[in-house]
């Protein structure tokens, strides 16, 4: 029985013209195992480059030979075209989970988008009402202080008034008695001047009399 240098295992396909005989030899004389579609892909076990065929794996793990000259080193451009639609589709499927994702996220930052809006509106409000709180409780402070002033300064006018009230009324008081002496000294005047004419006068003689 003849033997062939074993090759390093390579991938093969068939080519895209017609289905190929696999063969249980090396030659068109053995009998076909099967007939192996067009752009099957197959690993490449022996080489016999004298007989012209490479002893070959199918995908299912079938062993046999076919013709050197149906082998291609890379698919046919048919077949990577068909596998680029498998691929396409494949992806387009796999997508799609990532597009509805991709929407739901859109929908979610547009919501978030309007909420940040909105909450900027709310801190620009918040802010103003806080300057406008700010200067009030400035002007309550300040009012605050200009009333404690204003008690404190009537307090002490009405500390000053007590003082000129009691002074008045000191006065009153010594008013009032200064005219109580002198009616008192006005009425003994009149009472002993009363006294001392009829004693001062001269009297009449009595012949005045007759």
């Amino acid at each position: 029985m003849l033997s062939w240098p074993a090759t390093a295992q390579q991938t093969r396909w068939i080519t895209d013209e017609l289905p190929l005989d696999l063969r249980s030899g090396n030659s068109n004389r053995y009998r076909v195992i099967k007939m192996l579609p067009p752009g099957t892909r197959v690993t490449v076990l022996k080489d016999d480059r004298k007989a012209g065929f490479i002893q070959i794996k199918t995908p299912s793990g079938t062993r046999g030979w076919v013709n050197n000259s149906y082998l291609m080193d890379e698919p046919s451009a048919r077949q990577q075209l068909a596998e680029a639609k498998v691929l396409i589709a494949n992806l387009t499927n796999e997508s799609q989970p990532i597009r509805q994702q991709l929407a739901q996220l859109q929908q979610k930052n547009a919501v978030l988008s309007r909420q940040l809006e909105e909450a900027t509106g709310s801190r620009n409000q918040f802010e103003k009402e806080l300057v406008s709180v700010t200067e009030i409780s400035s002007n309550a402070i300040n009012l605050d202080r200009n009333n404690k002033t204003l008690m404190e300064s009537n307090q002490l006018l009405q500390h000053e008034i007590d003082v000129l009230k009691g002074e008045n009324d000191r006065l009153e008081d010594g008013s009032d008695r200064e005219w109580f002496l002198n009616g008192v000294l006005a009425v003994g005047f009149g009472v002993l001047l009363a006294m001392v004419i009829p004693r001062v006068a001269p009297r009449r003689k009595h012949t005045e009399w007759r």
